[in-house]
């Protein structure tokens, strides 16, 4: 029996901490566990790998590599990768995909990539996706507001002001809700609307400097712009020691073909490219990414999206240092993004876009608020009068918006979690994986025989994955290799033979045509005459970095 944890509670350090030490020391037959590196706080960002290593050496298996949480406020996230990973471990023997994933393939799964942030977010209600090279308060060391839980109820939430020339007004539907005022309103009761927190030098002048929130997320080396052009992104790629951690993590394990990134709170499946148009893919890619983006949108409901070209907080803006874009742009990988829950969407309230807006109408702000009631409490922190330090009568009060607008109520978590985790593992089952197909000898005389190979792929991607690790040369070929406890001489073909790649069911979308792209063979012959004893075993063995290996052997009379 494998310990399942309560899904539908967020997870602290100490207890992710906790239940994956135990996952791996119940189950050391397919669970392992691994320490990736510290962060600044000196907490440990974990990675699971977990496989079926009784079927033999994983490192050889095809590999597939999910993460979560590299935003602090993003939490839900690990809740997905913990249920995904407890599905694997509980289901095997149980489930015939999951078995059939477990012997042939292995998950690198790792629950929370940002342990600082994700632990300042969930003890101390911190608003903001960066790690742990800032304390919350120290995020912001120049003169200007910065952010504080001033009552100490555990929420960052916002400040009413009463402000003539305030830019809001109470709802007269609901006093709790606020409202843009008309742009012809000259008379009312306006206000102010902060976020709740306090002002550094204050000198009666709301400025706003942008906090140094270093955003891991900007930090890969792929198209990576340093601070001053893009926010978050620190001076120097990979400075930060969680994102380093994560790149050696990748680097060393080869056998990785394909990536799923856990974001929130668009309710959508993002794809490649983070800084350039659709015109820049070469080959079959956007095919590729449309077909399994279909498969994701029939089992999740969220639509595929470009992040070019439709998540982009302004039109100028341009991502770059991005995680997905590194695995996909640089190392050819198949890369996606899933940007878990959306609020509006969830309550039934009409969605602009997939960047996350909060204008509502007070009529959709009753509704949303209707929706949470049902699921949780504290969605809204009442109004209470605070006597704020430097601004005098405030009210605090407002959405509490991590909790609501950043994840799902926590009685929604593990719904959500499963159908995710079911994406991410017949993603998994599309990675394309090397067989020798049949393997047979031919006596041509006393000394001479004739071996016959066929190595084949029965994956549903190619054996290079993508024409991008063609484009950047990251594609390697199938190796087959032909050797014999005895001594024997190749008369023809040589021991070590690299094939051309082979295609995947991928690539036959429809019957042939003579109009349509041509067939690439997913089968290849590889054929050796030799001289050798008789009797003599020869042993032949198929071999890819992300496709796996298959190894077969022959009895010559």
């Amino acid at each position: 029996m494998v310990y399942k944890p309560e899904i539908n509670q967020f997870f602290d350090y100490e207890r992710l901490g906790s239940t994956l030490k135990r996952w791996a020391k119940e189950n050391p037959d397919r669970c392992r566990l691994h320490e990736i590196g510290l962060s600044h706080r000196g907490r440990t960002v974990y990675a699971l790998e977990i496989s079926n290593f009784k079927t033999g050496n994983v490192d050889s298996r095809p590999g597939f590599y999910v993460e979560s949480c590299i935003h602090a406020e993003e939490v839900m996230g690990t809740n997905v990768t913990m249920f995904l990973a407890y599905s694997l471990l509980s289901k095997y023997q149980q489930d015939a995909l999951i078995t059939k994933l477990l012997d042939t393939q292995v998950f690198y799964i790792l629950p929370c990539l940002n342990p600082d942030g994700s632990e300042f977010v969930q003890k101390q209600g911190a608003p903001w996706c960066g790690n742990g090279r800032y304390l919350p308060g120290e995020e912001q060391p120049e003169s200007g507001f910065y952010w504080k839980d001033l009552n100490g109820d555990g929420v960052v939430a916002e400040m009413r002001i009463a402000d003539p020339d305030g830019e809001w007004k109470i709802s007269d539907l609901d006093s709790r809700f606020m409202v843009q005022r008309e742009p012809w309103e000259l008379e009312g009761q306006f206000y102010r609307l902060l976020p709740e927190g306090l002002f550094r030098d204050f000198n009666g002048e709301y400025h706003f400097p942008l906090p140094h929130d270093g955003n891991m997320n900007r930090q890969f080396p792929a198209k990576y712009f340093p601070e001053g052009r893009q926010y978050g992104a620190g001076t120097l790629p990979m400075e930060e020691p969680e994102v380093k951690g994560v790149i050696d993590f990748i680097l060393a394990h080869p056998n990785i073909g394909g990536v799923m990134s856990y974001h929130t709170n668009a309710a959508a499946l993002l794809r490649p490219f983070g800084d350039k148009s659709d015109e820049n893919f070469v080959g079959q890619d956007l095919a590729m990414y449309l077909n399994l983006g279909k498969m994701g949108t029939q089992i999740t409901g969220y639509p595929l999206i470009s992040v070019f070209h439709e998540f982009k907080p302004e039109n100028d803006i341009i991502r770059g240092g991005c995680l997905t874009d590194w695995t996909y742009d640089f190392l050819g990988l198949p890369s996606f993004v899933t940007e878990l829950w959306n609020l509006n969407q969830s309550a039934g309230v009409a969605k602009e876009g997939f960047y996350p807006s909060n204008r509502r109408t007070p009529e959709e702000e009753g509704k949303v608020l209707a929706f949470l009631n049902e699921r949780m409490k504290n969605a809204f922190i009442e109004w209470q009068p605070y006597n704020h330090p430097q601004l005098g009568a405030v009210e605090l009060g407002g959405w509490n918006r991590i909790w609501v607008e950043r994840n799902a109520p926590e009685c929604m978590l593990e719904e959500i979690a499963e159908k995710h985790s079911e994406y991410s593992m017949k993603l998994a089952a599309t990675l394309p994986k090397v067989a020798i197909k049949s393997l047979k000898s031919e006596r041509l005389d006393d000394n001479l025989v004739r071996i016959t190979a066929k190595i084949g792929n029965t994956g549903y991607l190619p054996t290079y994955l993508t024409d991008q690790a063609r484009y950047m040369k990251a594609d390697k070929k199938v190796l087959v290799q032909l050797s014999s406890a005895k001594e024997f001489e190749v008369i023809t073909g040589k021991p070590d033979v690299a094939l051309e790649h082979l295609e995947g069911r991928s690539q036959r979308t429809s019957t042939w045509s003579q109009w349509i792209k041509d067939w690439l063979p997913s089968e290849r012959v590889v054929q050796w005459v030799v001289r050798c004893p008789a009797p003599c075993t020869f042993t032949v063995l198929a071999s890819h970095d992300k496709c796996g290996l298959d190894k077969q052997e022959l009895v010559v009379s």
